[in-house]
């Protein structure tokens, strides 16, 4: 693991996440940034949480927003 590769920011924010229980089970890092942790090829500056359950954005969102995190969301709106 190339723990270099993202910022001390991004670091802080996967250790706040893990431990205060917003995000649903079974999510998990994807995208450029589990890239670069597994490879360390470059420096990544956000994060991309991925799963397949089911859960309610109008939740987590304000939860998110409470910890002071910039979040997008883009998923399925059917």
């Amino acid at each position: 693991m190339f723990d270099q590769a993202i910022t001390k920011n991004a670091k802080s924010t996967l250790a706040i996440l893990g431990k205060a229980d917003i995000l649903p089970p079974k999510t998990y890092l994807a995208g450029g940034t589990a890239l670069a942790i597994q490879l360390g090829h470059r420096i990544s500056y956000d994060l991309d949480f991925f799963t397949n359950e089911n859960f309610d954005r109008q939740t987590i969102l304000p939860k998110l927003g409470q910890l002071q995190f910039s979040t997008r969301y883009r998923g399925d709106e059917s």
